[in-house]
């Protein structure tokens, strides 16, 4: 499984991390710890406002999804893969075999702003 961190970046971000690219962990390692940190999120990114309520409303008609509060799961009855989506505050984590998702698929139709900035292969114990 792979394990992909998406963001939409704020505009003036883009710019940035041309400009400084070494930026970019800084980055993706923030996290929302405390007061400072949250700030600095709403700096470089947007909030995910209704991003999960999207997700549902395409998918809840599906018989292999289901949610549970920020988490979307879809399991594959014939190859008991199971696909994931949790989206946070300002980010969305996606663990996937492939990058090309449903779940991909509904993050880009709600904005061409978001970008993956961390992909990440995850060991599967067999």
């Amino acid at each position: 499984m792979k394990r992909y961190k998406i963001y939409k970046l704020n505009h003036n971000v883009h710019e940035l991390l041309k400009q400084y690219p070494q930026i970019k962990e800084m980055l993706i390692n923030l996290e929302p710890k405390n007061n400072f940190f949250s700030k600095q999120m709403e700096c470089f990114f947007q909030p995910n406002e209704g991003v999960s309520d999207y997700i549902e409303y395409k998918l809840k008609n599906r018989y292999d999804y289901h949610r549970e509060k920020n988490k979307h799961y879809i399991d594959n009855q014939l190859t008991k893969e199971r696909l994931s989506c949790i989206v946070y505050d300002y980010y969305i984590v996606v663990e996937a075999n492939k990058k090309t998702n449903i779940f991909m698929d509904i993050i880009y139709q709600i904005s061409k702003s978001y970008v993956i900035m961390v992909e990440q292969s995850k060991n599967v114990e067999v």
